[in-house]
């Protein structure tokens, strides 16, 4: 994903005698959660001095369930601590390893996807705005103890 050289990864999958690779660019964001979903794993190989947020591909990915292989980039380690198997950035050797590990191991991709969903669930808000609105518009005192649960200096958060 992104925009890269396609061409020049392409040569290199042929080089390398690779099937079953598939170069995707300018994927409208509706469709990726069911292309992620495709994958037997997405790889998020950010390098330390890269400065991209992978925070929308990350949410797409753990929406997907499908177990992720990253790098220990600083911005998504603590995301991806039980969610990932993680490697070296930089170290390709360490990312080959974890995806044959992956791979091979069906208790380990197993584990990795229901953390996915298990992340994904304790992500999502408890709150739509529809219903942030009605209650503030009623202004009665129901809607505003209802409003003052949901806050964000409430103890659930």
């Amino acid at each position: 994903m992104g925009q890269g050289d396609i061409r020049r990864f392409e040569i290199q999958t042929k080089r390398l005698q690779l099937n079953h690779v598939e170069f995707i660019q300018n994927i409208p964001e509706h469709s990726l959660v069911h292309l992620i979903r495709q994958a037997d794993v997405f790889v998020i190989p950010n390098r330390h001095e890269s400065l991209e947020n992978s925070n929308t591909i990350l949410n797409h990915c753990l929406q997907a369930h499908t177990p992720i292989v990253a790098s220990d980039h600083p911005i998504l380690a603590d995301s991806l601590k039980r969610n990932a198997m993680i490697f070296p950035a930089g170290n390709t050797r360490a990312l080959a390893q974890r995806i044959d590990q992956l791979l091979t191991n069906p208790e380990t991709y197993a584990k990795l996807s229901a953390a996915s969903q298990t992340t994904w669930q304790s992500l999502q808000l408890p709150v739509h705005w529809i219903s942030l609105i009605d209650h503030w518009l009623q202004g009665t005192t129901t809607a505003q103890q209802w409003l003052q649960q949901y806050s964000l200096t409430a103890s659930i958060y």
